[in-house]
C-alpha cells in the first residue's frame, strides 16, 4: 500500500461523478498507512539513534570508571612497595636499582615493579595496557612519545585529580587510552629519583606530579555489539512497521473506511440522491468518503433546513396544545383540590358528629363505655352511637352501611339521624328498626342498605332487650369468664324490603358482665395470604381480654387486628363498642381509675375541644387553675406539633389523648398514628435566643419535661406512644 489506491467507483447518474471518478483518489485508509508507517519508521530511527548514543556514553562511562579502579589499584601497590617494602629492604641491608636482576640482595624501583607489572598485564593479549610515562622519565623509553601523551599531561599539570580520556586506534584496535596522575606518594620515591644520576629534574617534592599512569582498554568489540543492537533495533522497528502496517490497514478498513462509506451512504439515502443498501455502501464511493460525506452534508442543508421549518411550526402547536392541556390539568387539579377539601370537611363533620369524649356520662358509675371506629376512607359508612333515652335506660347501636365513600357516608347519617330520633320516642328495639326500615326504604333508588344492632339497657334492673337488622351479633361476656354470642332475632338489613317485621329478644346482664359489638370490618381483615381474621379468632381473643375495661378491650382487639394484617391495606371501616354493667349507684370502681379519652382530628382547630376537656376534666377533680393551664398548654403544644410536622400526606387522621388519675397521680397518654418521631431525644430550646432565631419545634416536650414529673415514649402498632405522669397535690 506504497501507492495511490484507484477508487474502483464509478457513478453512473451524473457526469460529473463519472468524470471525478476517472482521476486517482486517495482512501482514508490509505492516508492513514502513510501517514502512519514514516511516523513509525522516523521514531524507531531515533529511538535506536538514542539507544546507540546512551550505549556509546554508558560504555565510555564504565569504561572510565574501570580505568580509575586500575589506577587506584596500581598506584595503591606501588606506595604500599615505596611506602613499607622498600624502607624494610634497606632496614635489612637491601639496596634498590634498575639492575636487581644483576645484583644480588638489590630489589626492583617502586617506578620499574609498575612497569614490569604492565608488562605482565599486557602479555595477556586481551589489548589492556598499563604504562608509566613521564616528561622526567629516567628510562627514556617512558618519555612522552605522542599528541595524546602531550595533552593528556598538560591536562593533568592544570587538574592533577583528574582523567584525560580519548578513543583512539592502537595497532589496529579501537581504545580507550586514559591517562592519570602519577604523584610523588612516597618519600622513598623523591629521594631516588632527584638523587639518581640520569634524571632530567631533581627538585621533586612529596605529592608533586612526577608522571603518570597510561591506560589503554580495548572497545572494538563494545562497539560491535552497540552496532549489533542497533541493528537488531532498527530490524524490530521495521517488524513493527510492517505490523502496524497491517493493524492499520485492517482496522481501518474496519472502523474508519466501512463505517463512514455506511455513513455516507445513509446520508445519501436520507437526501434521496439515491437507495441506499449497506452492502454496496464502500463499493459506490468515488473518493476520499470524507470529501464524500462533506458533500452530503452539504446537500442535507436544504433537507435539515425544510425539517426544521416543519418542526417549528410542529412546535408552536404543541405549545399551543400544552399551553391548552396544563389549563385543562390545572382546572381538573384545581377541582380535585376541591373535592378533597371538601371530603376532609364531610370526614370531620361525619367524625364530629359521633361521639368522642369518654366517658361519655362522667357522672354515671353504675355502666362504662367505649367506643372506636377506624374509617378505611376519608369517609366511612360505619357508626356506632349510645344515648340516655332516660334516667334508667341507655340506648345501643352499631351498624354498618352498604358501600363505601361519600353515599355510603351520606347514608350513614341519614339513618343515624332517623334512628336515634326514633329510638328517643321510647319505643322497643323492633319497633324503632321497624318505623326506620319503613322512612328509608322509599325513595332508596340508590338501593343502599344499613345493618344495625339496637339494645336499650336498663341499668337499675340490668335487663337489655335488642333487635338485629342483620347485623353482626355481639358477644356477651359474663363475669365467670365466658364469652357467648347473643341470640339471633332474626331481621332483615334496613332499607331493603318496607314493612318487614323485626321480633326482640331480652337478656339480663348481672354486674361485671359486658357486651361487645363489632363491625365485619374486624373479621374480614386479612393477612397477606388473602385469610381472614374470621369469628373464631375474635372468640379466642376476647376469651383472653373479656375481663377487662371496655377501653382495654377495644384497644387490645385493635391491636390484634392491625398485627395480623401487618402489610395489608384496610379494606373495611372499623368499629367497636364495649360495655361493662356494674352495680347500681354503688360509687367509682376501687383499683381501677376512671379514664377520660378525648378523640381529635389532624386540625389544629381541634386545640379548643382540647381545651374544654382538660377544663373540665380538672373542675370535676377541684384542682387549682394554674395546674390544669400549665397541664393544658403542654398538651397544646404536643398536639400541635404532632398536627403541623407528624403526618407527610393530607388525609385525615386521628390523635388519642386518654387521661386518668390513681392514687393522687395523673396519667395522660398521647397516641398518633404519624411518623416515627421520639421527642425525647430533641435538643433542649435556647430559651435565651430571640424567637425568630429559635429553631422550629422542640417548646412541646420541654413544656411536658417542666411541667410533668415523669415523661415515656414508645413505638407500638405503628403508632407513637407519649405517657405522662404528674403528681396532684390535694
Amino acid at each position: 500500500m506504497t501507492a495511490p489506491a484507484v477508487s474502483e467507483d464509478r457513478q453512473r447518474d451524473t457526469p460529473s461523478r463519472a468524470t471525478s471518478a476517472l482521476r486517482p483518489q486517495w482512501r482514508i485508509g490509505t492516508k492513514l498507512i502513510l501517514l502512519t508507517v514514516p511516523i513509525i519508521a522516523a521514531i524507531s530511527l531515533l529511538a535506536a539513534f538514542a539507544v546507540y548514543e546512551r550505549n556509546k556514553a554508558s560504555l565510555q562511562e564504565k569504561l572510565s570508571q574501570r580505568a580509575k579502579s586500575l589506577h587506584t589499584q596500581i598506584m595503591a601497590d606501588r606506595g604500599y612497595y615505596a611506602k613499607v617494602i622498600v624502607p624494610r629492604l634497606i632496614e635489612m641491608g637491601g639496596t634498590i636499582g634498575v639492575d636487581y636482576k644483576k645484583v644480588h640482595g638489590r630489589f626492583p624501583l617502586p617506578a620499574t615493579f609498575v612497569r614490569e607489572v604492565s608488562e605482565i598485564t599486557a602479555s595477556h593479549k586481551n589489548g589492556y595496557q598499563a604504562n608509566l610515562i613521564s616528561p622526567w622519565a629516567i628510562n627514556k623509553d617512558k618519555g612522552l612519545k605522542d599528541q595524546f601523551q602531550k595533552d593528556a599531561f598538560n591536562y593533568l599539570t592544570l587538574n592533577p585529580a583528574g582523567q584525560f580520556v580519548r578513543i583512539d586506534t592502537v595497532e589496529g584496535r579501537t581504545v580507550m587510552r586514559v591517562l592519570m596522575a602519577d604523584l610523588a606518594s612516597a618519600q622513598s620515591c623523591v629521594d631516588c629519583h632527584n638523587g639518581h644520576a640520569d634524571s632530567p629534574r631533581r627538585d621533586f617534592k612529596l605529592n608533586d606530579l612526577m608522571g603518570g599512569l597510561e591506560i589503554v582498554m580495548p572497545i572494538d568489540q563494545y562497539i560491535q555489539e552497540s552496532r549489533r543492537e542497533l541493528a537488531l533495533t532498527l530490524a524490530g522497528g521495521a517488524g513493527m512497521s510492517v505490523l502496524v502496517l497491517f493493524i492499520v490497514a485492517f482496522s481501518t478498513r474496519r472502523t474508519v473506511s466501512e463505517p463512514l462509506a455506511s455513513l455516507s451512504g445513509k446520508m445519501e439515502e436520507f437526501v434521496g440522491q439515491r437507495p441506499y443498501a449497506p452492502g454496496q455502501a464502500a463499493t459506490r464511493l468515488s473518493g476520499d468518503e470524507v470529501v464524500h460525506i462533506t458533500s452530503a452534508f452539504e446537500q442535507m442543508k436544504a433537507v435539515i433546513g425544510s425539517q426544521q421549518q416543519e418542526l417549528r411550526e410542529a412546535n408552536q402547536l404543541l405549545e399551543q396544545r400544552v399551553i391548552e392541556r396544563t389549563a385543562e390539568l390545572r382546572r381538573t387539579t384545581e377541582e380535585k383540590e376541591r373535592i378533597g377539601s371538601e371530603l376532609r370537611i364531610a370526614s370531620d363533620i361525619q367524625r364530629s358528629i359521633l361521639p368522642r369524649i369518654f366517658p361519655p356520662f362522667p357522672e354515671r358509675d353504675d355502666f362504662e363505655l367505649y367506643a372506636e371506629t377506624i374509617p378505611a376512607r376519608e369517609m366511612g359508612g360505619d357508626f356506632y352511637d349510645f344515648f340516655l333515652i332516660d334516667e334508667d335506660r341507655l340506648g345501643l347501636v352499631i351498624a354498618d352501611v352498604s358501600g363505601k365513600g361519600v353515599p355510603a357516608a351520606i347514608f350513614m347519617a341519614v339513618s343515624r339521624t332517623m334512628l336515634k330520633a326514633t329510638a328517643m320516642q321510647a319505643v322497643t328495639p323492633d319497633e324503632c328498626l321497624q318505623q326506620v326500615n319503613n322512612l328509608l326504604c322509599p325513595d332508596n333508588d340508590s338501593a343502599m342498605f344499613v345493618t344495625v344492632f339496637y339494645a336499650i339497657l336498663n341499668t337499675r334492673t340490668g335487663e337489655l332487650e335488642y333487635s338485629n337488622a342483620g347485623h353482626n351479633l355481639p358477644y356477651l361476656l359474663s363475669a365467670q369468664g365466658s364469652v357467648a354470642m347473643l341470640d339471633n332475632p332474626g331481621g332483615m338489613a334496613l332499607g331493603v324490603v318496607q314493612d318487614n317485621p323485626y321480633t326482640v329478644r331480652r337478656i339480663r346482664l348481672r354486674p361485671g358482665e359486658g357486651l361487645f359489638l363489632y363491625t365485619d370490618g374486624v373479621t374480614e381483615a386479612m393477612d397477606t395470604h388473602g385469610n381472614l381474621f374470621s369469628d373464631a379468632r375474635l372468640r379466642q381473643l376476647l376469651q383472653r381480654i373479656q375481663s377487662g375495661t371496655p377501653n382495654e378491650l377495644i384497644r387490645e382487639t385493635v391491636g390484634e387486628v392491625r398485627r395480623y394484617a401487618a402489610g395489608e391495606p384496610q379494606a373495611d371501616d372499623i368499629t367497636l363498642l364495649a360495655l361493662r354493667y356494674l352495680e347500681l349507684r354503688t360509687g367509682v370502681r376501687k383499683g381501677k381509675p376512671e379514664v377520660v379519652t378525648v378523640h381529635l382530628r389532624n386540625d389544629l382547630a381541634e386545640l379548643e375541644h382540647l381545651s374544654r376537656a382538660v377544663a373540665s376534666f380538672g373542675e370535676k377533680r377541684q384542682w387549682a387553675e394554674n395546674v390544669v393551664a400549665s397541664i393544658n398548654l403542654a398538651l397544646d403544644e404536643l398536639i400541635t406539633n404532632i398536627i403541623s410536622y407528624g403526618y407527610e400526606d393530607h388525609g385525615p387522621h386521628e390523635i388519642v389523648l386518654r387521661m386518668s388519675v390513681q392514687d393522687g397521680e395523673l396519667t395522660a397518654e398521647l397516641e398518633d398514628d404519624g411518623k416515627a418521631f421520639n421527642p425525647l431525644q430533641a435538643p433542649e430550646p435556647d430559651l435565651t435566643k430571640p424567637i425568630e432565631e429559635r429553631p422550629i419545634g422542640g417548646l412541646g416536650i420541654h413544656l411536658a419535661r417542666k411541667v410533668m414529673d415523669r415523661v415515656e415514649y414508645r413505638r407500638e402498632l405503628g403508632k407513637n406512644l407519649l405517657v405522662m405522669k404528674k403528681r396532684i397535690s390535694a
